[in-house]
């Protein structure tokens, strides 16, 4: 919540300017009303601004995670002579969109981990259960010499955490409910901008989705100040201020045939009616791709679940099997 209310404060910030309060008006006003665990930033912020005249360094002092990424935008626009104040606008309109792809990150993997979650407390209070009540009696039963067995004590020592192959029963359900815990209460945003989509293998695809609805947006605000020879107009739509990404640019994110349709925009001059169709197509493109992904997820996280609750019962079982073979 508190990185939410951050970043509220730097929504209000633009809103001034999309007004016409200039940058110096604006930080006035957003001094006096942040709460005091922010007003130091922006007090920072706003005498940086007051001596270099420049959004990019006295974003630099905002302790907000959004706020590095915007300098860095902020930098590159600076590098294509493109006015800060419409910069930082587009800023903060193409990372609500990002936002939104990454509350359905976050709700799809909550609902996820929510159901192998209370799995997994079941399978814990059952071995709980077990070691508690039944593991003596299974133990005076049964390991009597009679029907004495080294892979059903083997199993049994398992089952009451005396091998370190206990581990791989009781560890992995703990890891669960700790992945559910730490999902609920990590903020939206984290989820894209942190280090989760870069690390994870199987999310990868969805900063390249990202990279395409940044470069649309970015597109639609600054496409009239392109150049107009073909060359030049290519060069700068390779720029890492387009896509927000330094790994992917126009050639990487866009089919050669997307790339055709997209230049063939620019020669038709209709690229402004264009795109808002354009923007809608990548969105949904990213949210599809979310969905499969952590479709994905969902069915290697059922998988791996059925196979630890296969292996206790299995194991809480076997005795009774073992009883029956007795007698």
């Amino acid at each position: 919540m508190k990185n939410d209310n951050q970043l509220f404060y730097l929504r209000q910030f633009v809103h001034l300017l999309a007004k016409g309060e200039e940058p110096r008006t604006a930080f006035n006003i957003l001094v006096n009303e942040v709460p005091k665990s922010q007003l130091e930033s922006w007090q920072q912020a706003h005498t940086i601004y007051e001596a270099t005249q420049s959004l990019e360094r006295a974003f630099e002092k905002l302790s907000i995670k959004s706020a590095s990424p915007i300098t860095e935008q902020l930098r590159r626009g600076k590098e294509l002579g493109l006015p800060e104040v419409e910069v930082l606008q587009n800023c903060v309109d193409a990372n609500n969109s990002e936002l939104q792809i990454a509350q359905i990150i976050k709700s799809r993997l909550l609902r996820i981990l929510s159901y192998c979650a209370l799995l997994s407390v079941i399978a814990l209070v059952v071995l709980t259960t077990f070691n508690l009540y039944l593991s003596p009696i299974y133990s005076s039963v049964l390991l009597d010499g009679q029907l004495h067995s080294s892979g059903f004590v083997a199993r049994m020592d398992v089952l009451r955490m005396q091998s370190w192959w206990s581990l791989l029963l009781y560890l992995p359900p703990a890891i669960i409910i700790a992945l559910f815990a730490l999902a609920s209460f990590k903020s939206a945003e984290s989820f894209t901008q942190g280090k989760f989509l870069t690390k994870l293998p199987i999310m990868k695809g969805i900063m390249f989705q990202l990279s395409r609805i940044h470069f649309v947006h970015n597109l639609k605000a600054f496409h009239q100040g392109l150049p107009e020879n073909k060359a030049e107009r290519l060069s700068a739509l390779n720029s890492p201020f387009f896509s927000n990404s330094e790994r992917f640019t126009f050639d990487k994110l866009f089919t050669p045939q997307e790339k055709e349709q997209l230049l063939a925009l620019f020669a038709l001059q209709t690229f402004e009616q264009e795109s808002p169709n354009l923007l809608s197509s990548v969105e949904t493109q990213a949210i599809e791709s979310v969905h499969q992904k952590t479709g994905i997820i969902a069915t290697l996280l059922h998988l791996f679940l059925i196979f630890i609750v296969f292996q206790i019962v299995i194991s809480i079982y076997l005795p009774i099997f073992q009883l029956g073979t007795g007698f």
